[in-house]
């Protein structure tokens, strides 16, 4: 969420949730038209300029100051990109030092040439989604439909963290009363060859204990890893699991999250 001005704001959610998210905000609009929600999401596109040397890239590209002292972590700024308006937002969902460009789509294929020209100093990838869900399982980043869903509460997928409890917002009472009965947890696999993707039963002995909620081979640790909603009172770190899939049960242990930059020190860099 970025604030525009003192009574504009802007709203981002992944394309899957925005239906589902439009259709709350209109259901609790005020009917007297003090407050009005406007769906932008056809006129952007978004480019995710993410890695270590993604500051390098766009200072490359443009005439603003993108230092972290003017353009910190967790703010927003209109720039230029190359003859490109582009309002651009400092965050990242790899766990990385990055940005997200936002460009009307009739200068998002500017934009991506300016930036990939740029980014050949650096033998700059483009990366799929695939690449997207290793970095975030490895970051701790949660993923709706996945480690988020209406059936867990904020305590159980472990973003407690995002809830501001001095102020009074919608469903706080139900989010503080609800039952903790499973918690996220990070599983490292002792093979670098499982694979799991999500909904494999997780196992202590012969007993299900949970299930997988998403899984990825995580480059910068070294093996694959996975988030999994295990039963609360399993949750110790070090405990040893095994998770089924097509038949065969693959060893793993519950890790301390994030393997990755858990103190963010790249992300705000």
């Amino acid at each position: 969420m970025a604030r525009i001005d003192e009574t504009t704001w802007w709203l981002l959610t992944g394309k899957g949730n925005l239906p589902a998210e439009i259709a709350l905000y209109r259901s609790i609009a005020p009917t007297d038209g003090s407050v009005r929600y406007r769906d932008l999401s056809e006129q952007t596109i978004a480019i995710g300029l993410w890695g270590p040397n993604s500051r390098a890239v766009l200072e490359s590209v443009t005439s603003d100051d993108v230092s972290n002292e003017t353009f910190p972590w967790y703010s927003w700024q209109k720039i230029d990109v190359g003859m490109a308006p582009v309002t651009a937002l400092r965050i990242s969902y790899l766990g990385e030092l990055g940005w997200e460009l936002y460009v009307p789509p009739s200068l998002a294929l500017h934009v991506w040439d300016t930036l990939w020209e740029a980014g050949r100093a650096f033998d700059m990838p483009a990366i799929g989604a695939q690449a997207v869900f290793s970095t975030r399982i490895e970051k701790g980043y949660r993923l709706w439909g996945s480690d988020l869903t209406p059936d867990h509460s904020p305590k159980e997928s472990g973003v407690t963290w995002a809830m501001d409890m001095t102020k009074d917002f919608r469903g706080k009472k139900a989010a503080i009363e609800a039952d903790v009965n499973q918690k996220v947890v990070t599983l490292r696999f002792d093979d670098p060859l499982a694979v799991v993707y999500g909904w494999e039963p997780v196992y202590q002995g012969d007993r299900v204990i949970g299930r997988v909620a998403g899984g990825a081979y995580g480059y910068s640790v070294g093996a694959f890893i996975a988030h999994a909603f295990l039963d609360a009172q399993v949750t110790d770190v070090g405990l040893a699991v095994e998770v089924e899939q097509t038949g065969r049960r693959l060893a793993a242990h519950v890790v301390q999250g994030p393997l990755f930059d858990p103190s963010s020190i790249r992300l705000k860099a």
